[in-house]
């Protein structure tokens, strides 16, 4: 799941960059150097401390953390997707970490749902409890939220699933409705459930949005990869990328974080 779920946000970033959408032939990792340094991290020290590990990543960065971190949910998302799946469980028992996790984190945003909204889609695939009937009815369920905004975008996202509009359209009203800061987030989400089936058709589409695609597609991927797993992705991006040392360190690295769950997940 993990390896599925970084290698097809991966496919997500290099479309966005790819004219003809198909070819992989040169890859960019450069959205995943953070992602992958946290990856190894987690890995060398297991037992995660919160706030020790917030003075390891600072005193480890090597030039590739500048300032304070993601400056939006989603850029959080797409940094620190390794340690927030690692750290998967009920959404209530996480409850407290996430808001240490977002006062460390996302101190200029500590209002914003659409993180624990993200986690939730996480913890609702991981534990295969999620359906395609309604996102709202699934997802409001788990969130300690009673933010009628937050409400209200997911209820918007089904409305746009359920009434099959164009993305220019999808794109207006999600514009209209739902935070910058949030957009991918909720582009991606949309972009999964309209074509949960389908990694290739739904990551393509993923990459229209004319508003931070890289972003959607990316943690549209990390979505898609998760409920699918590496061996369903696309045969004809598996072996474009299957050469690759930086696909061959993903694999490795993301085997031996399986190992330290003990058995909780597949790769």
């Amino acid at each position: 799941m993990i390896q599925g779920s970084l290698i097809t946000g991966l496919i997500g970033s290099n479309l966005t960059k790819n004219k003809d959408k198909y070819s992989l032939n040169e890859l960019s990792f450069s959205a995943f150097e953070v992602p992958l340094f946290i990856l190894k991290s987690i890995i060398n020290n297991p037992i995660i401390d919160l706030k020790s590990f917030d003075k390891q990543l600072k005193q480890n960065q090597n030039g590739l953390f500048k300032n304070n971190y993601a400056i939006a949910s989603s850029e959080l998302v797409i940094t620190f997707f390794p340690l927030l799946i690692y750290n998967y469980q009920n959404f209530s028992e996480f409850s407290d970490e996430l808001k240490l996790f977002k006062r460390i984190f996302l101190p200029s945003k500590l209002n914003d749902n659409s993180l624990d909204i993200f986690i939730v889609m996480i913890n609702l695939i991981v534990n295969k409890q999620l359906n395609f009937i309604s996102i709202s009815s699934q997802v409001i369920s788990d969130l300690n939220t009673n933010d009628e905004k937050n409400i209200n975008q997911l209820k918007l996202i089904d409305e746009l699933i359920t009434n099959h509009l164009p993305l220019v359209k999808v794109e207006e009203k999600l514009s209209l409705n739902v935070d910058e800061d949030s957009l991918a987030i909720c582009q991606s989400i949309y972009s999964f459930f309209s074509f949960p089936h389908n990694i290739e058709n739904c990551l393509k589409r993923s990459t229209y949005f004319s508003q931070q695609s890289e972003k959607t597609a990316i943690l549209t991927g990390y979505l898609l990869g998760l409920y699918h797993g590496y061996p369903n992705i696309p045969y004809q991006w598996r072996k474009s990328l299957e050469l690759n040392p930086k696909i061959k360190e993903i694999e490795i690295l993301t085997q031996k974080l399986v190992a330290n769950w003990q058995g909780k997940m597949d790769n």
